[in-house]
């Protein structure tokens, strides 16, 4: 890891930790900057403003279940999406804390809350891929018909 990619996640893990206790409202510059042990500078330069950083944190969040669901979706419902998703959000007892201050925040903030409208859009543009490549998956499963102890497929 580079000295800029560690002064990026050490903002990051600071924002999260500090969003999860504080809120997004209660969480200033000058407490990044002492907890992630970076600069006010460095901070803007990473991300350009607090509510980008907070929806980076949110982001960050995300990932391993965004990731998950990707993965899985040619093999998984929209609803088992959904559900594996939930799992893996509330597998992490900071994660599903840190999703509603950051929430929250955005109910008080115009600039988050449109910046979180943006990405809850981008999500929903992906949703018909997602069913798209779900339904296809059923269909082939439902051409793969079980006969005695022998697979037939139909495709052939």
């Amino acid at each position: 890891m580079t000295e800029k990619t560690s002064s990026r996640q050490a903002i990051v893990d600071a924002a999260a930790q500090l969003i999860r206790t504080r809120g997004v409202q209660g969480t200033s510059i000058a407490q990044l900057v002492a907890t992630s042990g970076t600069s006010a500078g460095a901070i803007y330069h990473h991300f350009g403003s607090k509510e980008r950083l907070v929806l980076e944190v949110g982001r960050t969040a995300l990932v391993a279940p965004m990731a998950m669901m990707l993965q899985a979706s040619v093999t998984l419902s929209p609803i088992d999406l959904l559900s594996a998703a939930l799992v893996q959000v509330a597998g992490d007892e900071r994660t599903p804390e840190l999703l509603l201050q950051i929430w929250a925040g955005a109910k008080s903030d115009p600039d988050l809350y449109q910046l979180l409208q943006s990405e809850v859009a981008q999500v929903r543009l992906h949703m018909p891929h997602i069913a798209h490549a779900s339904a296809q998956a059923g269909i082939a499963a439902a051409v793969r018909q079980p006969i005695g102890k022998v697979v037939v497929d139909a495709n052939q």
